[in-house]
């Protein structure tokens, strides 16, 4: 699924990172020869050879061959996860983290109805966007970065702001079979990707994102503020340490202890604070 696998003409948006502009233009080659294909009773997107009564422009025949690969592989990864229910394809394209934000953006845009489709455990496509574990290549380096590494740069962080754009506002008030909303796992997956991290002063961008989409997920769900997480039974803001505190003691493969950012999950309570000061005197309760 790795973008560079994609012939260039595909990537004529990359160039000033629009993954939204690149998955919708892919996605109206798509319709577009799906509309012809219907129009002359063919069930299948078939691409054939000789067909001169169906023209094909090199963009609708290089994205079709690409999205039939995509789904390919999309079904095979599904396949991992035995007893999810009804895993669907963009539950799988939310989740894994070979998954592209600009292929991610294309299966929201063609299965825009699962959006609401619930997993075995309860969740959502949005729930599994929030929950995606942050890679390596999330984060800037203190080195200089190659354009590709530039490409994967903030990958998870793109994919949850796209994830949060499609999705109807009900998805960020919907909680899963443990209570969960959306922001619990958000709040989760940051303070834990912040604690694996070993180079905090080259992160002040994602930092700043990360409290951009938290207060975004506040705007969509003012009353999220006052709804305990289903699993530690905490507040939000009293959730964001503790999840700090049980990740303190994590150490690195060569056993040395990572460093433990406190600034990340102190600045998630200070927001949370910040939006309903009464909380203090609840958690005191």
């Amino acid at each position: 699924l790795r973008m560079r696998h994609i012939p260039p003409e595909l990537w004529e948006y990359s160039a000033v990172n629009s993954t939204a502009r690149w998955a919708e233009r892919s996605v109206d080659a798509l319709s577009r020869v799906k509309e012809r294909t219907l129009s002359r009773g063919v069930g299948d997107m078939v691409v054939e050879e000789h067909d001169s009564d169906f023209e094909w422009t090199r963009q609708e025949a290089v994205t079709c061959l690409f999205w039939v690969k995509t789904v390919s592989l999309l079904q095979s990864a599904a396949t991992t996860f035995e007893g999810s229910g009804p895993f669907s394809l963009l539950h799988t394209a939310l989740t894994i983290p070979a998954c592209p934000p600009a292929v991610a953006h294309m299966a929201c845009l063609l299965f825009g109805g699962d959006l609401m489709l619930r997993d075995a455990q309860g969740r959502l496509p949005l729930h599994m966007a929030a929950c995606r574990d942050w890679q390596t290549w999330d984060w800037r380096t203190e080195e200089e970065e190659s354009a590709a590494a530039q490409l994967l740069r903030g990958e998870s962080m793109n994919l949850l702001k796209t994830a949060i754009q499609v999705s109807p506002v009900l998805a960020t008030r919907t909680t899963d079979n443990e209570g969960r909303l959306v922001l619990h796992h958000v709040i989760d997956t940051f303070v834990r990707a912040c604690c694996k991290s070993t180079m905090m002063t080259t992160h002040n961008v994602a930092i700043t994102s990360m409290l951009d989409v938290i207060s975004e997920l506040l705007k969509l769900n003012p009353e999220s503020l006052e709804r305990r997480d289903g699993r530690t039974k905490l507040y939000p803001f009293m959730q964001a340490t503790a999840c700090a505190t049980d990740l303190k003691g994590i150490s690195s493969p060569n056993g040395f202890p990572l460093p433990f950012p406190d600034e990340m999950p102190l600045s998630i309570a200070y927001l949370l604070l910040r939006e309903n000061p009464a909380l203090v005197q609840t958690g005191l309760e």
